[in-house]
């Protein structure tokens, strides 16, 4: 094992600390569900975040990342203004709820109207 990797594992060692991964990060700008794409994620944490750049094809507003790719960031802390092998802009994702809707089959009761019954009267006057 090379120092690095003593570094990483002491890190989560206490009971109290666990390790900070990027895939759990709210500051990640990626698609967390393609792992293997890993190399391409973007850190959006406000410590991270530069002035805008006005793109000169579009005219808008871009935003400008200091130390793009997450990779980047949570290498050996070389300096302060970094997210680092401990994690220190680490904020825990949640997964937003009820974006379609409620869960529960019991809580779900859509607005149906009340159908008329068709008589012998309705079919004669077709």
């Amino acid at each position: 094992m090379t120092q690095l990797d003593d570094e990483i594992l002491s890190i989560g060692s206490s009971p109290k600390e666990q390790l900070k991964f990027c895939k759990n990060c709210t500051h990640l700008l990626g698609n967390r569900d393609y792992i293997e794409r890993h190399s391409l994620w973007r850190c959006g944490a406000n410590e991270n975040i530069g002035t805008p750049i006005r793109n000169l094809v579009s005219g808008e507003l871009e935003l400008n990342l200091i130390n793009p790719f997450c990779t980047d960031q949570r290498k050996k802390q070389l300096v302060d203004n970094r997210c680092g092998l401990e994690g220190k802009w680490y904020e825990e994702y949640k997964k937003p709820t009820d974006l379609y809707g409620p869960t529960n089959k019991e809580d779900y009761n859509p607005v149906t109207k009340k159908r008329q019954r068709l008589t012998e009267n309705d079919l004669s006057n077709l």
